[in-house]
């Protein structure tokens, strides 16, 4: 498995990062590490790190594109 960075970009609050949390919990991936900054207004950028295959990465960013507080969903493969 290799580290996978998940950024999103999500509507400020501390439901939007527990519904977060809650689809990597409920897919039983562990998060490596995890970053919240303040965006524009109203917005946070969120990066977390976690350790799965491609393919279960496509599945969670699939899943994390349908939380109604997330804006944008992006994967890549850490350098």
């Amino acid at each position: 498995m290799k580290k996978q960075v998940f950024g999103l970009k999500t509507e400020s609050g501390a439901d939007a990062l527990r519904r977060v949390a809650g689809v990597f919990s409920r897919k039983g991936c562990g998060i490596d590490s995890l970053r919240l900054e303040p965006d524009e207004p109203g917005f946070s950028s969120v990066t977390l790190t976690v350790s799965v295959s491609g393919e279960k990465a496509r599945e969670l960013e699939k899943l994390l594109g349908r939380l109604y507080d997330v804006v944008s969903v992006s994967v890549r493969e850490e350098a």
